[in-house]
Formats: C-alpha cells, structure tokens, sequence
C-alpha cells in the first residue's frame, strides 16, 4: 500500500490520496461499527473486531489501487509489475536514500514518547493535557502535511527535469500558501479555544489549565509552517543525510531543554 502511495505522490497524481483514504474511512467506519457492536447481523467481536475492520480497510484500499493502477496508468511507461533479476546497484541507491529517512522517521516518533515521558514527571493532569493539545496540534497539521508532500514531490521532479534554479521560488510559493492556510486553521483556536478542548475531555480544571499551552502552540504554529516546508525541501533533493542530522540536533535540542525545564527548573508544563 505505502509503494503504490509514494508511486502516485511521486509522479504527482496526489489526487488517488484522496480516493484511498475515503474507502479506507468508510470501509473502516462501517466494519468497526458492525464488528465491534456486532450490528447489521456481523458478529460482536470487540476490541478484535476493530483490529480486523482495520485488516480490512488497507486490504480494501490495496484492491484499489491495484485495479486502478492497471486501468488507469501506463504500465509499460513505469516497467511496473514487471520483476527483473535482483540488482545489487539499486538496492544499494534505495538504501543511500531510504535509510535516513527510516532513521529520520524513527527519532520523531521516539521523541514524541520520550517528551511524555518528561511530561509524567510533572503530574498526571499535565500529561492529560499534553495528549489533548497534540491531538489538537495534529489536526492544525494536516494543511501543513499536504503542503510538505507537495513540497518533497516537487523539488524531487523540478530536480529531475534539470530545473534546479526554480527550486528556490517553488518553496517560497509553498511557504506562503503554508502560512496562509496556518492563519485560516488557528482562527478556530483564537475564536473558540474552550470550544476546541471541551471536543477531548468536560474536565473544566483541565479546559482552563490547558488555555495557556493552547495559545502557545498556536503561535508557534506559524514558525512551524515555514520550517517543515524549508525541511521537506531539503529532503526533496535526495540529500536525505542532511535532512536526518537536521531532524537529530533539533530533537536532541528540543528534548534537553524539556528535561532542564520540567524535571530540573519543576517549571509548570505552560513554561
């Protein structure tokens, strides 16, 4: 599923993202509410029957793309399905590029659970209210996830057609886009901040507390917007070592001013 995502993302026929996405939400809306409840005559399975409607939703959205792939594509222009003798050369060049960004991949995610686990040193209440601002975080993000892959997919092809000189003025384009789509996003934070965090929990000590990180994540939103542009960029070109030891200082920068200010200084987590 993930090859024939990056295929259509690499060829610039993002628009099949959507089309997958919306099967796979159906299918899996639908089976989770009949698997887990055992309604419409399917048999109540619980917690499995979530794990089976999610099998099933990627099984679903594979079918897809296969059938759409062989109907809608030129399959002797890419040489796709086609299995040729294993090639030590490319092997070797998918690695040079795909390692990086497996490590790249793997410290963002391990961030995201060391930081918690500094933000348990502070108190429970905080940690709640750590999950319910990314959770709000995440959602102000998904403007900015389709402006990187649109990023790292059109650097890629303007590099591979030999025009590196409208790289820069590309990325420029995009980070206005980015910063637009930011502002029009974190209006809902500034009109209806309690309304936004009432959606995750009714705990209104928590609702309150959880106000000042808000307001601080909103602003610093708009840095954010220029820098994961600027970084997909960067990974756009190939030179995914660059990219890795970027995403390296800035999370082991990041994690140890989190530890000095939680653990050392016992600030309060809007600090």
């Amino acid at each position: 599923l993930g090859c024939f995502i990056s295929f259509y993302v690499g060829t610039t026929k993002t628009k099949i993202r959507i089309y997958v996405t919306v099967i796979m939400m159906v299918v899996n809306v639908f089976l989770d509410y009949s698997l887990i409840f055992g309604n419409f005559g399917f048999p109540k399975m619980g917690i499995k029957g979530a794990a089976l409607a999610s099998v099933i939703s990627e099984i679903s959205a594979l079918t897809f793309l296969i059938l759409y792939t062989l109907k809608k594509i030129d399959i002797n222009k890419y040489k796709l399905f086609r299995f040729k003798d294993f090639d030590k050369s490319i092997v070797k060049r998918i690695t040079k590029v795909g390692g990086p960004i497996m490590l790249q991949n793997f410290l963002s995610i391990s961030s995201w659970f060391i930081f918690f686990m500094i933000i348990e040193k502070i108190g429970e209440r905080e940690l709640a209210i750590s999950h319910i601002i990314r959770s709000i975080y995440m959602v102000l993000m998904i403007p900015l996830f389709g402006f990187s892959s649109a990023t790292n997919t059109l650097v890629s092809n303007l590099i591979g057609q030999g025009e590196s000189n409208n790289v820069l003025s590309l990325i420029k384009k995009v980070v206005i886009m980015s910063l637009i789509s930011t502002g029009i996003v974190l209006v809902f934070n500034l009109i209806f901040p309690m309304q936004m965090i009432e959606l995750y929990t009714e705990d209104l000590l928590i609702i309150k507390a959880a106000l000042p990180t808000l307001n601080v994540i909103s602003a610093s939103m708009f840095f954010f917007a220029v820098a994961f542009i600027l970084f997909n960029g960067v990974s756009g070109t190939g030179n995914t070592k660059v990219s890795l030891i970027i995403e390296l200082i800035t999370i082991s920068i990041y994690l140890v001013i989190a530890y000095y200010i939680a653990i050392t200084l016992k600030a309060s987590l809007f600090s």
